[in-house]
């Protein structure tokens, strides 16, 4: 979910929203694109289970107002441990924080610095086929996978080509999925530019192309030397848990599953319907997208660059997706774009079956899920970030 720019004098790194100062034309990597797969068999909404996550969640991490020990900056993703207890991704603060039942905090692991077991920039956050964590510290251009009690196991060097893409899956062994999204051609001022999404495996040094998923969009700007995403246009997703991973492209619906051992499983078609883009939903995606960017800097000139880009015509499918604990995916909806509440579909790992709808406030940015619980992150009114735990019911696949 969070892009970036690689740039040869500067480097900015945003959310969702990519932004980034040009210091010079950038590097270049295409691949061909392919199309034509089943679409998925979303059965009537009216027959399907709706689950609400509550008003207040269940446990709350980060909020202790008497201890900066448990304060959260920039977390980027969270694990549900077999134990209840939750391992949560401190990215601002350059540390994984293993929090207890209660809220306090059982474990701290890593700190800023360059030597093993610490952390510059972490970009992502999960947990491998093995059981064993994995942190991707883009900083460090390197992967640091940790025991279930999150002692270090290895500290392994990306390649340079992988460093701040999504990852979306590790097998703890040496061999991860990567989505290449971001933009590596050279450019021109107020030129749009759709590049080729392409998931990799990467093993040491080497990255194998396994299939081009599809296109993002970006936009230079042409009176301020900056690029960022294009709010509500074409954008590459990864998501992905021990069992499985996905890579979709957000207009198109278009999704391709991974297994357990990152081998291609299915391929299909989310069938949301898109609808029309008002100048009520342009604004709020402007919004959104000033929302996300995470430094002073980035939001001074954001604005310049999102004014001279063209309002959508069509809301994309969806804009976000997880992969939950069962390898089922997540898929957030446009539908209903500018409503607090907005809706997820639950899909079986082959996308052919639709298990749940999950109401979800906007508010709240799903990290992780699993079948009867979902992780979120939440940010109050003075941008302070806590982790919320939520008990739902739990989501089993149709009956036949």
């Amino acid at each position: 979910m969070i892009a970036r720019q690689r740039c040869k004098k500067k480097r900015l790194l945003a959310g969702a929203g990519l932004l980034c100062l040009l210091g010079s034309p950038c590097e270049a990597q295409r691949s061909q694109a392919s199309a034509g797969t089943p679409s998925a068999n979303a059965a009537a909404a009216s027959t399907l289970p709706v689950i609400s996550l509550a008003a207040k969640p269940a446990v709350v991490l980060g909020a202790s107002a008497d201890s900066t020990s448990t304060h959260l900056h920039r977390v980027v993703g969270a694990l549900l441990l077999r134990s209840g207890e939750i391992v949560v991704a401190d990215a601002g603060n350059h540390r994984l924080v293993r929090f207890r039942q209660d809220g306090t905090v059982a474990q701290v692991v890593g700190r800023r610095g360059s030597g093993p077991g610490e952390f510059r920039q972490i970009r992502a956050f999960g947990e491998c086929a093995n059981g064993d964590w994995f942190v991707q510290d883009g900083g460090n251009a390197r992967l640091s996978t940790f025991s279930p009690l999150g002692d270090l196991r290895a500290d392994r060097v990306l390649p340079a080509g992988a460093l701040f893409d999504p990852m979306m899956w590790c097998s703890g062994s040496g061999r991860e999925l990567v989505l290449l999204n971001q933009l590596r051609d050279p450019v021109q001022p107020g030129q749009y530019i759709a590049s080729d999404a392409v998931v990799v495996a990467t093993s040491g040094s080497q990255m194998d192309t396994l299939v081009t998923v599809g296109r993002h969009e970006y936009y230079v700007a042409s009176k301020v030397s900056a690029l960022a995403e294009v709010p509500l246009g074409s954008k590459s997703m990864g998501a992905g848990s021990r069992v499985g991973s996905f890579a979709c492209i957000s207009t198109t619906g278009r999704c391709i599953g991974f297994d357990q051992n990152g081998k291609l499983h299915s391929e299909f078609i989310v069938a949301v319907p898109r609808q029309p883009v008002s100048d009520a939903d342009w604004r709020l995606a402007l919004e959104l997208h000033l929302g996300t960017e995470p430094s002073a800097e980035y939001r001074r000139v954001a604005p310049a660059v999102l004014a001279e880009i063209q309002m959508r015509m069509l809301l994309p499918r969806f804009d976000r997706i997880l992969t939950d604990d069962l390898g089922r995916l997540w898929v957030r909806t446009t539908q209903e774009y500018r409503d607090p509440v907005a809706q997820w579909l639950v899909l079986s790992p082959d996308g052919q079956s639709t298990h749940a709808i999950v109401r979800v406030p906007r508010r709240i940015e799903l990290l992780r899920a699993g079948s009867d619980y979902a992780i979120g992150l939440l940010r109050d009114d003075d941008d302070v970030e806590s982790v919320g735990l939520w008990r739902i019911a739990s989501i089993e696949p149709p009956s036949q």
